[in-house]
């Protein structure tokens, strides 16, 4: 036999008789060269069927049939070498999975086939490297997984460190700079509530009331005409201050009430009397008449010099001669009159001077509106300290009487027969207007002359009439009537 076919029948052997011991080891048994072999059993072959056969690798070249078969030995050069020592050309070994700390540090051995693998090489199924992104198809919509930490992160579900949320870039009302208008706006606000005074230091008997009420109230306007924007820009301090004078304000009224026989209100202020209420009402403000009849009256002793606003319920009733006024008088609404006579027992409203033109000589305005009233009656037949009456008004340079939105002013005289006794006289190098304007009348009755000395008469859509006069209408002047005005 040559040995070749020797060392075939040798590997049929060794793989014939490998069994497994009662203890589970596996058991080789090999014939020598001049050794008998033992018998098999071939039904003790039937389990390591299924395990893994041993490879032999013959060493290349012709052999001796007769030559004793041989076990092949590793190889002296690579530890675990399948092929024989001094074979041939590079070693042969068994896929081997080193202990994780041999390749160094406790890391695994890098995968040929995929950088950063952490699975062994050699490794059956797809690579694992960390960390492990999933791409964003597989999340859905190409959306990046959400993170269960924080709403909008970008980063995959389980990463380390802080989140990563994307900006919001989209302009809104709070990111976009406040447009130089809306400062603007804001900023008018700011100062006319900023020229209001504090609501601490607010003193009924030393301030005007109602004009700080009507500032407070147009501050509050102003404010509330701004936009949403606007507003955000006016200071939290600025608001507030505006708010407490609202209720420092309120809390004046509600706490002064009118009591039994008050007959006027100035502000929050009330009185019994009407020259008290006269005196401590500031300029420009307004008093109103707390009479329940518009026929009942209040009669001043006192004249006075500043410009007022009466409003309310009543008639306000002087009995007076001489009245120099030179301030804006004004009377407004439909129940409120002004009533001023000359009786035998008037007196001279001047600290006992003579004046002899007429019941007032009027240096500013005297107006009436809204449906409000005033009436001059005068006798000539009566005199006051040796003088007659010689008008009721008498006009000063610039001044003007004003008639509006459905009043009534009327001059009456008596006893005019023969005598001076003008319903409305001007110096004759001076310039007065009467304006009657809105559905109102003007009336001028039983005078010796209705008006003298170059008037200046305006009427629109209103009545204007001189009637009953001793002597003339009229002397001149200039007057125009318009839009279906009536004059007499």
């Amino acid at each position: 036999m040559s040995k070749k076919l020797k060392r075939s029948a040798v590997a049929l052997v060794l793989a014939a008789t490998m069994v497994f011991s009662s203890q589970g080891v596996l058991t080789a048994f090999a014939v020598g060269e001049n050794e008998t072999s033992t018998a098999v059993d071939v039904s003790a072959l039937e389990p390591i069927l299924d395990k893994e056969e041993t490879v032999v690798v013959e060493e290349p070249g012709n052999t001796d049939e007769t030559e004793t078969p041989e076990v092949t030995e590793p190889c002296g050069i690579t530890e675990g070498c399948t092929l024989s020592k001094g074979h041939n050309g590079e070693c042969v070994t068994e896929p081997v999975t080193p202990p994780e700390e041999e390749n160094g540090e406790g890391e695994k051995q890098p995968c040929t086939k995929t950088e950063g693998c952490t699975l062994e090489n050699g490794h059956e199924g797809e690579c694992v490297t960390e960390p492990v992104t999933p791409p964003e198809e597989e999340n859905g919509e190409d959306e990046t997984q959400p993170c269960e930490k924080t709403e909008g992160c970008t980063l995959p579900n389980g990463h380390e460190g802080e989140c990563v949320v994307e900006e919001n870039t989209e302009d809104t009302e709070d990111t976009q700079e406040p447009s130089e208008e809306d400062v603007a706006a804001a900023k008018n606000v700011s100062d006319l509530i900023g020229a209001l005074p504090e609501a601490s230091t607010l003193d009924p008997a030393t301030i005007n009331v109602e004009e700080l009420t009507a500032q407070v109230k147009a501050a509050r306007e102003a404010y509330d005409k701004l936009t949403d924007a606007q507003k955000a820009l006016v200071e939290q301090a600025v608001l507030n201050k505006l708010v407490a004078l609202e209720g420092a304000l309120e809390a004046l009224q509600n706490t002064n009430v009118a009591a039994e026989g008050d007959v006027a209100r100035v502000g929050y202020n009330y009185y019994s009397n009407i020259d008290e209420a006269i005196e401590n009402a500031p300029e420009s403000s307004t008093i109103e008449l707390l009479l329940d009849d518009p026929d009942k009256t209040v009669e001043p002793t006192k004249t006075f010099y500043k410009s007022l606003t009466f409003t309310g319920t009543g008639t306000l009733k002087y009995d007076i001669y001489g009245w120099r006024y030179n301030g804006n008088l004004t009377f407004d609404g439909s129940n409120v009159t002004l009533n001023c006579t000359t009786t035998s027992n008037a007196q001279p409203a001047n600290n006992g001077e003579v004046v002899e033109w007429g019941i007032m000589v009027l240096g500013g305005s005297l107006n009436f509106t809204n449906g409000a009233k005033g009436t001059f009656s005068f006798d000539s037949q009566i005199t006051h300290v040796s003088q007659t009456t010689n008008c009721a008004i008498y006009m000063n340079n610039g001044s003007a009487i004003n008639v509006s939105s459905g009043s009534t002013f009327e001059i009456y005289g008596h006893n005019t027969t023969g005598k001076t006794g003008q319903g409305l006289q001007l110096d004759e190098t001076s310039t007065a207007k009467v304006n009657v304007t809105g559905n109102s009348t003007f009336l001028i009755d039983g005078t010796n002359r209705g008006y003298v000395n170059s008037l200046e008469v305006y009427v629109n859509d209103s009545d204007f009439t001189v009637q009953n006069c001793t002597s003339n209408a009229s002397n001149g002047g200039k007057f125009t009537a318009t839009n279906g005005s009536t004059i007499t």
